[in-house]
């Protein structure tokens, strides 16, 4: 009975130890697949911030763009509707003098 005992707890004692390996083993597996996860995650991830950081970029440099343009555009238009503001007085000036000149004895 001893000897039933012992091999008993012999095959218990190398059950747990063959328990543990395989824990080891689905550790170690667990423990790949996170790494890969996260590695794929983490690639992931710098390539959406590179991605939305390229296109924030060219929405930067379009904006800049379009603004050197408006602002170019305006000033163009506001220059040139003063400058025919400035003009038209002018001429009207000369014209009344000239129709006073004529007007007089």
């Amino acid at each position: 009975m001893a000897d039933n005992l012992n091999g008993y707890l012999h095959h218990e004692n190398s059950n747990s130890i063959f328990s543990e390996q395989l824990q080891e083993i689905d550790n170690s597996h667990y423990s790949l697949e996170i790494n890969e996860f996260f590695k794929s995650t983490t690639t992931s991830t710098k390539r959406n911030i590179q991605d939305h950081q390229a296109q924030y970029i060219q929405e930067l440099t379009q904006a800049k763009h379009q603004l050197k343009q408006n602002t170019l555009d305006s000033y163009y238009e506001e220059r040139q509707a003063k400058l025919d503001d400035e003009l038209t007085q002018e001429l009207e000036q000369y014209l009344a003098e000239l129709l006073d000149e004529n007007n007089k004895p």
